[in-house]
């Protein structure tokens, strides 16, 4: 998505429109489901762009952010409280990217013949990430 939400530092109340989209898109996808939305859970998880940012200028984009993805009328997905929308550690996106990875490769969820299977040294893929305002390293 472009513009960052960090970028609405002098304008938090602008951040809902560029979320728009977003929420269309997933409404998009899912239209087939339509009467489930309000179980769909939803989350918002910003990264090193909002990280950078001094606390008094993401609190008021994280606000109204949250206000957005609480608002039925702009948000037909399950939002119940802060911690579904926050700013993550550098850590946690690394992890998070590791996941998308080996979860899209198959490695995360291989199976057996019992039908179970984890990611393992030998099927896992490590991830090297290397965003806008950070970089992220996960070996499995």
């Amino acid at each position: 998505m472009k513009p960052g939400i960090s970028t609405f530092a002098q304008n938090p109340e602008g951040v809902g429109a560029a979320l728009t989209p977003l929420i269309e898109f997933a409404k998009k996808e899912l239209a087939s489901l339509e009467k489930q939305w309000s179980t769909f859970p939803i989350f918002l998880k910003a990264t090193a762009g909002m990280r950078e940012l001094p606390l008094s200028e993401r609190m008021p984009i994280m606000l109204h952010i949250r206000a957005f993805l609480a608002n039925k009328t702009t948000n037909p997905f399950f939002f119940d409280n802060v911690e579904m929308a926050r700013v993550i550690s550098g850590e946690e996106e690394a992890a998070y990217a590791w996941a998308g990875v080996n979860l899209a490769t198959g490695a995360l969820l291989s199976t057996d013949s019992w039908g179970t299977g984890a990611a393992t040294p030998t099927s896992a893929y490590g991830t090297l990430e290397m965003g806008g305002a950070s970089s992220q390293v996960r070996i499995a």
